[in-house]
């Protein structure tokens, strides 16, 4: 699939609307607000047209491999990524959710699928949110905009309607374009956006909360644990503990590795039924 035209579309984009925002923004320089990339697009994504929506850009104080690249290299920045690795988005590039769709893909499709990279070219991702939001070097959320409970942070005193409203154009128009036939989606209330536009959306857990602990549901008697002991598939079984034994990151250095397992097979139960 060839996103040429989707690159000269995004790169032309008028940004005024999102302005209000600037001091939030960290994806910018002097020249102004970095324009939003297109998503990256795997060389056989249109076997299967699984579309991957993570958050947001986190990108705590600008991308400064990108400040001397034009508009169109900003733009198209995912458009050569040919591993999983290189795509700058933290829960993808571990491998944790090219593990997750090799087991959508056998759950839904009976398709067993070893390598993740031969998964990554069978799939799109990007983010949802197109600007990334942080302030003194934190992350914001953008769910949050306008309702974040400290009265002096400046977040709660956005409107959050213009920058959702982009947003949304953005990708309706990349949705236009890349016509998925199912999209695995992070929690937020993009979904219902998602949904009444009449896409197949699947909502997942971002992984990243494993590494925070995962609030007991990886221990005996959670509900991620229990739903992943209740697996009887041994082929399932076997990809999730290969696919999590690829997976890097944090999720390695921490000792994640037997969570992104079981968050691996907690899906495989959900969906399998």
């Amino acid at each position: 699939m060839d996103v040429g035209k989707l690159v000269e579309d995004f790169a032309t984009w008028n940004l005024r609307q999102i302005e209000v925002y600037r001091d939030l923004i960290s994806t910018k320089d002097d020249k102004g607000i970095f324009p939003p990339y297109v998503p990256f697009v795997g060389k056989s994504y249109e076997q299967f047209r699984i579309l991957i929506y993570a958050k947001a850009q986190n990108t705590p104080f600008g991308d400064k491999g990108l400040e001397n690249t034009t508009t169109e290299q900003k733009v198209g920045q995912l458009c050569d990524k040919t591993t999983y690795r290189d795509v700058a988005i933290a829960p993808y590039n571990s491998g944790v959710i090219p593990s997750l769709v090799g087991i959508y893909l056998y759950a839904k499709e009976h398709i067993r699928i070893e390598s993740l990279d031969e998964i990554h070219n069978r799939l799109a991702v990007t983010n949802y949110y197109k600007f990334s939001l942080n302030k003194k070097g934190r992350d914001i959320n953008p769910d949050y905009l306008g309702k974040v409970p400290d009265p002096k942070d400046p977040a709660r005193l956005c409107d959050p309607i213009p920058y959702r409203e982009l947003n949304n154009k953005l990708c309706k128009h990349e949705l236009d374009f890349l016509k998925p036939r199912t999209i695995l989606s992070f929690k937020g209330w993009h979904n219902s956006f998602l949904r009444d536009g009449g896409y197949n959306v699947v909502e997942i857990s971002d992984p990243a909360f494993i590494l925070y602990g995962g609030g007991g549901h990886f221990r005996k008697g959670g509900r991620y644990y229990d739903a992943a002991e209740s697996v009887k598939d041994a082929t399932a079984k076997e990809l999730a503990k290969s696919y999590s034994e690829k997976c890097g990151g944090r999720y390695k250095t921490m000792n994640k590795i037997d969570s992104v397992r079981i968050y691996l097979l907690k899906y495989y139960s959900d969906w399998q039924a």
